[in-house]
Order: C-alpha cells, then structure tokens, then sequence
C-alpha cells in the first residue's frame, strides 16, 4: 500500500477510523512505518465533518483515509457552507483521498471533483479483514464515467492476488460474474477457534500449491480494461455505516426478545452508503410490546450500528408457496407500522415541512411526529446534515445538542415555531433579522457573549468558539445585513452598529454587556461599544479576535510593498507572480459583480450576496472615521509571522517590521490586552487554536459578574 499510495515521510496522515475497526490498524501502522506524521482525529472531531474538515485544513493533512458515508457527509456539509468559507476550507495540503469499507458511489467522487472542484487524487480501495485488509484499488480520474451502482474496485496491489471463480472453483469469462476470491501473502490463516468457519473461507489454492484462497462472498465481474467491478454480495452479509452487519446475527438477537414470535431483517438503501436495516416482526398473541420498545431492548444486545433503523409489527410474515419468507412482498407492508410507536400525521404546516426535511436525511417515505430521529436510525452526521436543512427552511439555527433534547418532530417544532416567532414582532415585521443563536445555554449568573461577523458575513465560522465558551453559557452572533432576504448591505458603519444593538437590547435590555467581532466584525464590536456607552450603558469587555484598525491595513508605503513583493519573488518565483496575477483578476471580476449585486459566470446567489456584503463592508469601512474607546478591551491575534498584511484575503508570512503587535489599535483602545494564538488570521478559531482562545476568553469572562 506503501508504494501504490506513494507515502513518504513528508507526508500528514489522518487517523479516522475507530480502534475497534479492522482499517484503524491500516491507518496506524502504514504512515508510521514509512516515517509520516499521524494525526489522530477524535471522537467529536470524527463525528462532525465540519470540524474534521478544519482538522484537515490546520494540521496541514496531506492524505485522508474514510468510508464512502463519511465522505458524502463532508460534501453536504461543504455543499452547505458559503462559498468564500467553503474555498477557505479547501484551500489545505490535502493531496489524496482514499476511500474504502463500502461500495463507493459514483457520484460521490463527481461531486467532489467537479462541484466542488476538489483536485486532490481520489482512490477507492476494496479488501477485508481475513486478507490483513486492501488487495486491490483504483485510482480515479477526473474523466471517470460510470453507469454502474458502484465504482470500479480496480487491480491488487503487490503481494495480491484476485480470482473470479464459478461454483466449481473454475474461472468464470471475460465480463460475467463470478465470486471473488484473494490470494497472496496477505491471506490469513483463519478464524480463531472456529475451524469449521475457516474451511469453508480459507480454501486451498487450486493455481498455487501449499497456498491459500480465502472465499469473499463477493460477487464481482471483469470488465474490458482490466479493472475489477464489484456486484454486491452472495450471501446477507451488508455493511452499515462502513461496519460489517450479518443480518443472521441481528435475527439472532431480535428472536431473545420477549414476546417475538418470529422475525426476519432486510438492508434497503438507495445505494452505497445508504444502507439501513429493516426489521419485520411478528408477536405472540396478547404481546402488547411497540418498535419503540423493541428497540431499546435491543440497545442491550447489540452495538447502535446493527440495531434496525425501522421497526414493522406485522400478523405474519409474507410467504411463497414452498413455505419460505417471501422477501419481495416485504416493503408492501411498510405503511402498516409507525418506527416509534403510534403513527401520527403531520398536523401543522411546521410538522410537515419537518417531517420532509427528516424523510430527506433518512431516506424514509412517511414519518409520524412522535417517532424518534435517532430510532429510525439517525445518526450525529445526519443530526449536521438535518439542522443545515431546517436552517434554510426556517431561517433559524439550532446546536446538534438540540435534537437529542427534542427527538421527535413535535417537540422540535415547537422549538422552531418558538424560534421564528423570536424574530418578529406582534405585527409580523421580523425585528431578529441578524441575530443568530449560537448556543443554548441559559444561566442566571454568566452574560452573553455577543460576536459579530468577519467582512464576508456568515457566522459559521464562530461555531467551535461558541461551543467551547461552556454548555450555560448563551453566545450569539451577527450574520451580516443583506447575507439573506430581500434586504440589501449597509454602506453605513454607524448604521450597521444601531441595528445590531436594537437586536441585541432586545434579548438583554441591561448590562453590562460583552461584544466582539472577527476580522471586520471588530471594528462593528467597538462602534456598538461606543453607542451603548453614550446610551449610559456598561460595557463589561470587548473582545477583538484578529481585527486590525484602518490604519494597520494602510500604513504601508509603495515602497514597502514593493519589498513585501520582491522578498515573495525571490522566495516562490514566476508561481507567486502567476498566483498574484490571478488572485487579483479574480478579486476585481468579484469587485465589480459585488458592486452592482450580479453573479458572474459559475457564481450563485449566495456567492454573490457574499461578496455584496463584503464590498458594502469596505464602503462602509472607507467612510468610517476610527475614534477612542476607553473601556476594557482584549485583542486576540495570532503569532507576528503570521499575521494579516495589506488587509488581503490571503495569509502570508512578513517581516515583524511590517506588521503593528496591537493590529494598529493604539491610537484607539486605552486599555487593550493582547493574547497571541496558535494558528493564523483563518485557523486560529478552530482546532487546535481556538482551545487556546476559548480558554484565555473565558477567564476574561470569569471575573466579569452581572
């Protein structure tokens, strides 16, 4: 695998898999022993593919190892994002891909190659456990076109062998199928104390005397240039989010439960990576028992992967002539059950958007408002995936700790009906148009934190800070005027700052007060800090995460431009001229569409409004006249080396000379403190830099009382 994936000691290798996953021993021990950097992903970072991308961006990962599930939850997520934030994230090192564990879908590298214009070298990979894990792998061009349900599984790597045999161990034609068996050197030598489970996989080697063969299950076929295709498999054995899942196992444990008579279990999905389980059962006569009891009595037997995402109570099972379970007629009895109990319809217009949005992430056709998500198999990815849908739906936004507080549909929607009726006022006019709720923590004792956005508007960013201020403690932030809606992008500094305030009194009439900003959003912070002291309100703290003064970004003489540019040319040659070129082209094309509110060629709405509001905030920054502010304020930046220069939108190292400690806020703040954080102007608010930030923030808001 070494030589086929080309792993040399520069590179950065990401662990994702868990330690109780056969591929977790792959992920170890190969980068380790060609001299690479590991990176061990954890638990929460694994289970958000939002943090994980920054994981990738900011510990400088070349090469990725998931499972097809996994990497079509980091599209959505992608996909989800604004457009300047989502070019951010994939502008990392991250040269290779590899995905394995699961039939991989071809759209899922489409996507990812053209949608999203990823360039990085893509690998589907296939093998199991009993042959020490991949034998074979296809490198995926950017041409690749297919009309299979999978992508091709390619060739064995050295040391492999594959054969695609027939019942009688003969090899099967040219294009036909056949059962897949391995060969080579990375065959086991069986199943611990299960020798009759071993004869039966680990053959002898018909072509090669003394060697053995070890019985895939898989059916697979030739096609013309060689490459392997993979068809599903002979027998019932599925994978469910990248594990492998016996349906036998599963019946095993459904028929210990009390009160079941009998009971069968089919996977559906429509397609790799979509594999749920289906449970149909029948109960003893007087058994009273529901799916939503069945399931949790599962949850003692059997780990969350192989517990049925739908539960269907039937009077029997369907059966053909000779006696045996009609699997076919299965799926026409789906509608006679609820997967949490009684079946209740949507009864309000909220209840049934929701219920679509659910039926979109879980791939079901009817949901009640009283099933439970995480009972008709939800999961925390698809938890991401729900709340980016019901914030486009409704506009309003909810941490991932809010479904598991409210699982089903009726009690998230009186949520969401209690969130919209937040932002407006008893005529209906939204008044909350900018507010965002980044937490939901309430504590009597601890102040809000307030934040307002970076100059392109969106409070993503500010997500991995609001989480790490505490679970009590609330945070909001301030998407920017003119980022959704019919309303256009205030040119008006001052302005921006009254509207912010009017938002932010009316969800804390009193202070005193704590508000901040990233990047642009500092110079807001201050304004909004400087209005509600002339409104006689106390301001407690104002917090500035790498916002910089007009005057850091314009001190800078031609001639010291010109030195920043010739010390870049001397260091990256015609390439950094080139990028420049580029970059620059690109910025004044977005420049002139951002002015007259069109997108351009490729550009859609979102982009647009985006760079709207980013060229309404330069505007509005040009006219704006910086004056003192006295009170306490905190500035976080990061290391000098890495700081901002000629306020561009691209990180680059400078000379200290060049670049002011206080980001230019001396003429302006009074009593500022600053705090250097791992990281650069993008990456310091997420892992590994933003625990740091989140740490000193909080003992800044620790000594702050009501």
């Amino acid at each position: 695998m070494q030589a086929h994936l080309n792993v040399t000691p520069s590179d950065v290798y990401l662990h994702t898999a868990s330690f109780s996953f056969s591929s977790s021993v792959r992920q170890l021990v190969m980068p380790l022993s060609r001299g690479a950097t590991l990176v061990v992903a954890t638990v929460q970072q694994t289970r958000n593919p939002y943090e994980l991308l920054h994981v990738i961006k900011t510990r400088g990962v070349t090469i990725i190892d998931i499972i097809p599930s996994y990497w079509r939850s980091l599209i959505h997520v992608l996909q989800s994002l604004p457009p300047e934030e989502r070019a951010t994230l994939l502008d990392s090192h991250l040269r290779l891909l590899v995905s394995a564990s699961e039939p991989l879908a071809p759209d899922i590298p489409l996507t990812w190659m053209h949608e999203l214009g990823c360039r990085n070298q893509l690998i589907n990979m296939y093998g199991q456990t009993e042959t020490t894990g991949i034998v074979s792998m296809f490198p995926i061009p950017p041409e690749y076109e297919s009309d299979s349900h999978s992508v091709t599984i390619g060739r064995p790597i050295r040391n492999a062998s594959i054969h695609l045999l027939d019942a009688d161990l003969r090899p099967v034609p040219g294009g036909e199928s056949g059962e897949i068996y391995i060969g080579g050197s990375g065959v086991g030598r069986g199943y611990l104390r299960r020798p009759s489970l071993t004869q039966d996989r680990f053959i002898d080697n018909p072509f090669e005397p003394g060697a053995k063969l070890y019985r895939t299950g898989d059916l697979g076929s030739m096609c013309e240039d060689g490459n392997l295709k993979h068809l599903g498999r002979i027998d019932s054995q599925v994978k469910v989010r990248g594990k492998r899942v016996e349906l036998g196992e599963v019946e095993v444990a459904i028929a210990k439960v009390e009160g079941i008579r009998e009971s069968t279990v089919v996977a559906c999905g429509d397609g790799p990576g979509s594999v749920r389980l289906t449970a149909y059962v029948v109960l003893h006569e007087g058994c009273t028992s529901n799916s939503s009891e069945i399931r949790l009595l599962l949850g003692r037997k059997l780990p969350d992967y192989m517990i049925p995402a739908k539960i269907v109570i039937l009077e029997s099972l369907p059966r053909t002539p000779n006696g045996k379970i009609d699997r076919n007629r299965l799926g026409d009895s789906d509608q006679e059950v609820s997967a949490g109990g009684d079946h209740v319809e949507p009864r309000t217009e909220t209840e049934r958007v929701l219920a679509d949005l659910w039926g979109q992430v879980l791939g079901l056709t009817s949901v009640g408002v009283k099933d439970d998500f995480f009972e008709l198999g939800g999961d925390s990815l698809q938890t991401v995936e729900l709340f980016v849908l019901v914030f486009d739906a409704f506009g309003v936004q909810f941490s991932v700790n809010t479904l598991p507080e409210s699982p089903t549909i009726e009690t998230l929607a009186t949520k969401v009906e209690r969130g919209v009726a937040s932002r407006q006022d008893l005529s209906g006019r939204r008044v909350r148009k900018h507010l965002v709720p980044m937490t939901h923590g309430r504590s009597e004792n601890l102040l809000p934190v307030f934040m307002v956005h970076g100059a392109f508007g969106n409070v993503l960013n500010l997500r991995p800070l609001a989480r790490r201020l505490g679970r009590y403690r609330p945070v909001y932030a301030f998407q920017a005027c003119g980022l959704v809606g019919d309303e256009q992008p205030s040119e008006d500094l001052h302005e921006m700052a009254r509207a912010y305030l009017a938002e932010m009194r009316a969800v804390e009439s009193e202070g005193p007060y704590v508000v901040g900003g990233f990047c642009a959003g500092g110079n807001i912070a201050l304004e909004m800090a400087r209005q509600l002291v002339g409104q006689g309100q106390d301001v407690a703290l104002v917090v500035l995460i790498d916002a910089s003064s007009n005057v850091a970004h314009d001190h800078l003489s031609i001639m010291d431009r010109l030195r920043i540019h010739g010390q870049r040319f001397r260091d990256r040659g015609v390439r950094y001229v080139s990028e420049w070129v580029a970059q620059r082209a690109t910025w004044e094309w977005g420049r002139i569409r951002g002015r007259v509110g069109l997108p351009g060629p490729g550009m859609s709405e979102t982009e647009c409004r985006s760079k709207a509001v980013h060229m309404a905030y330069r505007r509005a920054n040009a006219k704006y006249v910086q004056q003192t502010y006295r009170g306490w304020t905190v500035l976080f930046r990061p290391p000098l080396e890495k700081a901002h220069v000629l306020g561009t939108d691209r990180v680059v190292n400078c000379d200290r000379e060049f670049v002011y400690p206080d980001n230019g806020w001396g003429p302006f703040v009074e009593n500022l403190d600053v705090h250097e954080i791992p990281g650069d102007h993008d990456s310091m608010v997420f892992e590994p830099g933003v625990d740091s930030l989140a740490s000193i923030l909080s003992e800044y808001l620790d000594r702050i009382k009501r």
